[in-house]
C-alpha cells in the first residue's frame, strides 16, 4: 500500500499573539539581509564534525593466528548464516560460495546450492562445495595485477613504463581530437592501464548502436555488443583509430580494453625482457608466476571436459561457461576460479609471509592504496580496486579494497579490510547479480568481530599500566595506554620524574596517541591545538630531535605478551608492566 504523507493538524494560535509575532519575523529578516548585505560574508549555515586521528594498529595477524571459536567470530558467523538464508528463501539465488578469510585461512566458509539448477535428476545437479569453479568476469583483472606486480618485481617492467616500450608502434587518438591524424604526445602507462585513468574507450571495438534513439544496441563487452571476441591486432587497430574518452590521469573510465593492453604488455614484456620467455600466452604467465606458486588448482580459462563436472552453471545463461574470451581479452574478463583458490590469494595479500606467497610486503603497501578519490566521499579508485568506505564499531570509515565480476549468470566478488586484518570472497550463480549486498552482509556481521579483536589483541600485547620503579640514580617513571576510538591512546607519560607529554605538546594535559611504524615500534602523535584529524600529528611525528640515535617520542615494546616490556630508547628507561 502506498504511503500517504498527510500534512499533521496545527492548533490555531490566538490572533493577540500572531500579529506582533509577525512584525517580529519580519524586522528580523529585514536585519540579518542587510547584515549580510554590508558584511558580505556567508552566514555559517552547515557545521562540520570535528574528526578524529585514527593512528595506524600493527596487523591483526602478526601475534599469531586467530582461533574460530572466539566468541565474537561465531557470533558473527551466525548474523551472517542468517542473513545468507534469508536471501535464499527468496529463490533468486542458484548458488553460492563464501568465505571470510584472514591472514591464516578461512574463519567462516558456506557453499550452497546446485551445479547445474536446471537438471532435474539430482546426481546430474550435484551440489556446489569450495572446489567448485565458477565464472569469475571482471575479478579476472585482481589475477592479472598481480602477475603485472610479480613481473615488476623480477624487473621485467615498471608500472610507469609507457605502452610504447613493449609495443612501440601502439598510438591513439588523443582526446578531443577530431581526426585520427593528430599526434599523441602523452604516454599512456601501465600503472593508467590498471586504475582505468588511460581514458580508452571501455570495450574496443565498440558495438555499433544502429537504431539509436529508438532502441538501446551495441553496448558493453563481447557478446553482448553483438561482436566475436577481439584478436590483440584488432584491438590495437581499433585504439588507433578511436579518440579517448578522457585525456589520461584525469577521472578514472572504467575499460576492458585497457586491463586486455595491460595482460598484452604483461606476456610481452616477459618476451622482450624476461629471464624465462617461453610463456606465449597470458595463461601459461600466470599459471607460472602465480597459479603453481600458490598452489591454485580451480583457475583456467576453458570449460574442458575433464573440468566440467566441478563448473557451477547459471540457471539464466548456461551458455556462458563455454565461451572462448580468447587469449586477448582473458586478461579482462575470461577466468574460472574457486571459492579454494580465492581464498588462499586473499591470504597471500593480507600476509605476504604465507608460504607460496607471490607478493612482498613492499608491493603490497605500493598496490593497496588509493589513486582517485570520486566526488560522493564515500568511493574511490586503485590499481584494479574498486574502494568504498564502511564505517568500523568506532565510526571509522574504513576502506574496503574490492572488485566485483558479473556476466549474465556467474557473478563474484573480492572484498579486503586490509587495515582490520580480513577478507570476503563471493562465488554465485544467479539470474540478477547480488554480490554487493552479500558482501555487505558479511562485512556488516563480521566487522564488529575484527573490532574486538584488534582492541583485544592490542590491549594484551601494548596496553595497560607500565612503570620503572625509582632509584638512587633516577626518578620514577611510568606510562599508561589505553584503547579509545580505535587506537592506541597514551594518557600518561611519565619519564624519570618529568612529565613527558607536557614536554612533547608544549602544553599542560597534552594528549598522546601511539602511532605505529613498524614491527613492535611506535611513535607518539601528540594532539595538537588547531588541527583536525591526523593533519596536526602527521606533519609532526618526526618533527623532535634524537638523543642515542633515537628520536625522542619514539618508543618499542620488546619480549611475549606474558614477559614484556616498554623501552623508550632515547631516555635509556625500559618499564615492565605494573602488577
Amino acid at each position: 500500500m502506498e504511503k500517504q504523507w498527510i500534512t499533521p493538524h496545527r492548533p490555531q494560535h490566538s490572533s493577540r499573539w500572531s500579529y506582533p509575532f509577525n512584525i517580529f519575523i519580519i524586522a528580523l529578516i529585514a536585519l540579518t539581509t542587510a547584515w549580510y548585505s554590508l558584511n558580505l560574508t556567508p552566514l555559517p549555515l552547515f557545521t562540520t564534525r570535528a574528526s578524529i586521528c585514527h593512528t595506524p594498529l600493527p596487523p591483526i595477524h602478526a601475534y599469531g593466528p586467530l582461533g574460530d571459536d572466539h566468541p565474537a567470530l561465531l557470533r558473527a558467523g551466525k548474523q551472517l548464516e542468517r542473513a545468507i538464508q534469508s536471501r535464499w528463501k527468496k529463490g533468486t539465488i542458484d548458488s553460492i560460495n563464501l568465505a571470510v578469510v584472514t591472514a591464516h585461512g578461512s574463519v567462516w566458509e558456506i557453499s550452497q546450492g546446485p551445479l547445474r539448477p536446471n537438471e532435474t535428476d539430482p546426481l546430474e545437479r550435484g551440489a556446489v562445495d569450495r572446489d567448485s569453479m565458477y565464472r569469475i568476469a571482471s575479478v579476472s583483472k585482481l589475477f592479472t595485477m598481480v602477475e603485472t606486480l610479480v613481473l615488476q618485481q623480477k624487473g621485467v617492467l615498471k608500472l610507469d613504463d609507457p605502452v610504447t616500450r613493449f609495443f612501440p608502434n601502439f598510438t591513439y587518438v588523443p582526446y578531443e581530437c577530431p581526426t585520427s591524424t593528430c599526434v599523441p604526445t602523452e604516454p599512456i602507462t601501465l600503472r593508467q592501464l590498471a586504475s582505468h585513468t588511460s581514458g580508452l574507450a571501455r570495450d574496443l571495438p565498440a558495438g555499433s548502436a544502429t537504431n539509436w534513439p529508438h532502441e538501446r544496441s551495441g553496448g558493453g563487452p563481447p557478446p553482448i555488443n553483438d561482436l566475436p571476441f577481439p584478436d590483440r591486432d584488432t584491438v590495437l587497430q581499433s585504439i588507433a583509430a578511436t579518440p579517448l574518452v578522457a585525456a589520461p590521469y584525469t577521472a578514472p573510465i572504467y575499460s576492458n580494453t585497457a586491463w586486455s593492453l595491460l595482460g598484452a604488455c604483461n606476456v610481452q614484456a616477459n618476451k622482450l625482457f624476461g629471464e624465462d620467455t617461453s610463456p606465449s600466452t597470458h595463461w601459461e604467465l600466470l599459471e607460472r608466476d602465480v597459479l603453481v606458486p600458490l598452489g591454485l588448482n580451480g583457475t583456467s580459462f576453458l570449460a574442458a571436459e575433464e573440468l566440467k563436472p566441478r563448473i557451477a552453471v547459471g540457471s539464466a545463461y548456461p551458455g556462458e561457461v563455454e565461451l572462448d574470451f580468447l587469449d586477448f581479452s582473458n586478461p579482462a574478463g575470461g577466468q574460472f576460479s574457486s571459492l579454494h583458490d580465492l581464498a588462499k590469494l586473499l591470504t597471500s595479500i593480507l600476509d605476504p609471509s604465507t608460504p607460496g606467497a607471490v607478493l612482498t610486503p613492499y608491493t603490497l603497501r605500493e598496490w593497496v592504496r588509493p589513486m582517485h578519490a570520486f566526488g560522493d566521499d564515500n568511493n574511490e579508485v586503485g590499481l584494479v580496486w574498486e574502494i568504498m568506505k564502511f564505517q568500523d564499531s568506532y565510526g571509522t570509515r574504513q576502506r574496503i579494497y574490492q572488485k566485483y565480476g558479473n556476466l549474465e549468470s556467474s557473478h563474484a566478488a573480492i572484498a579486503i579490510n586490509a587495515e582490520a586484518g580480513f577478507g570476503v570472497a563471493l562465488l554465485t550463480t544467479s539470474p540478477q547479480s547480488q554480490t554487493a549486498p552479500i558482501i555487505e552482509d558479511a562485512i556488516k556481521a563480521f566487522q564488529p568481530a575484527f573490532d574486538r579483536l584488534r582492541q583485544e589483541r592490542a590491549m594484551t600485547m601494548f596496553g595497560g599500566a607500565w612503570e620503572l620503579p625509582p632509584s638512587r640514580t633516577r626518578n620514577a617513571s611510568e606510562a599508561r595506554i589505553s584503547f579509545k576510538q580505535g587506537s592506541l591512546w597514551l594518557d600518561r607519560l611519565i619519564l624519570n620524574g618529568t612529565d613527558a607529554l607536557q614536554l612533547l605538546g608544549g602544553r599542560k594535559g597534552a594528549s598522546g596517541r601511539l602511532w605505529w611504524t613498524g614491527s613492535d615500534q611506535f611513535r607518539i602523535a601528540v594532539d595538537l591545538p588547531g588541527y583536525e584529524g591526523c593533519l596536526g600529528q602527521w606533519a609532526t611525528l618526526d618533527e623532535y630531535g634524537r638523543k642515542q640515535g633515537w628520536a625522542i617520542n619514539s618508543l618499542v615494546f620488546k619480549g611475549p605478551a606474558s614477559h614484556r616490556s616498554l623501552h623508550f630508547p632515547a631516555a635509556a628507561l625500559a618499564l615492565r608492566r605494573k602488577l
